[in-house]
Order: structure tokens, then sequence, then C-alpha cells
């Protein structure tokens, strides 16, 4: 029997929104740039987020609270 392993959160909100990789760490940057957080250039993020996707790294506490800025900031809202 042959098992896949669990799709990380940071993935499954990434393609929720429709992002490549690429987008997501362009929307972080931009973020952290607003907040006067220092983060590493587009493409480093790149890199960081692939691994954290694949569950190679366990994103950082730094990133997580980061992120969850990210993806909220950038979900749509209906008003009602």
């Amino acid at each position: 029997m042959t098992t896949t392993p669990m799709e990380s959160p940071v993935r499954q909100a990434r393609l929720s929104h429709g992002w490549e990789l690429v987008e997501l760490a362009l929307r972080v940057k931009f973020i952290a740039d607003a907040l006067g957080e220092t983060t590493p250039k587009v493409g480093d993020l790149v890199t960081s987020l692939f691994l954290w996707e694949n569950q190679r790294e366990q994103v950082p506490t730094s990133y997580e609270a980061l992120l969850d800025l990210v993806f909220d900031a950038y979900t749509r809202r209906v008003p009602a």
C-alpha cells in the first residue's frame, strides 16, 4: 500500500489563493517590508518556501506569523 504525505498548510494556503511560489514570495517580501522586517531576496524566499512546502525544513516561528498575515491580507472578503 502506498501512502501520500499530508500536504503542508503553507502549500494548501498558497494553492487555495491560486499563487505560484514566486507570487507568494513577492507578497511575503511586500508585507515584511511594510512592517519594517528584513527578509532575504525573493529568489531565496522561493527556495525557503519550496523547502517548507515539501516539509524538508520546518517553517521558522518568525515566518509563521508573517505567512498568516500574507494569506489574511490577500483574502478577498465579500460584504454581507
